[in-house]
């Protein structure tokens, strides 16, 4: 009985490990300027604030990804482009 505790003791600490990491990793990026990865990010601080009349997006073709900030709730996303 001993052995089979120990090692139901070992295995539940060998899942929690990397369930750990993950959620750590999650929960620190949502205070982030901007997304990395698979995670989404906090609200975008750097750079400027674009204001004036809608620009030209034909630019957007050669741009794999691009970050988006959401207004409602203040969290960033990476989406990525298809023609």
């Amino acid at each position: 009985m001993n052995t089979a505790m120990r090692t139901i003791i070992i295995i539940a600490c060998l899942l929690l490990i990397p369930f750990t990491a993950v959620a750590t990793a999650a929960i620190k990026q949502r205070f982030a300027d901007g997304p990395n990865r698979v995670f989404s990010g906090g609200p975008l601080i750097s750079g400027e604030i674009y204001s004036g009349p809608e620009p030209d997006w034909s630019f957007v073709n050669t741009i794999p990804t691009i970050e988006l900030q959401l207004v409602d709730p203040p969290r960033s996303r990476v989406i990525w482009t298809a023609e």
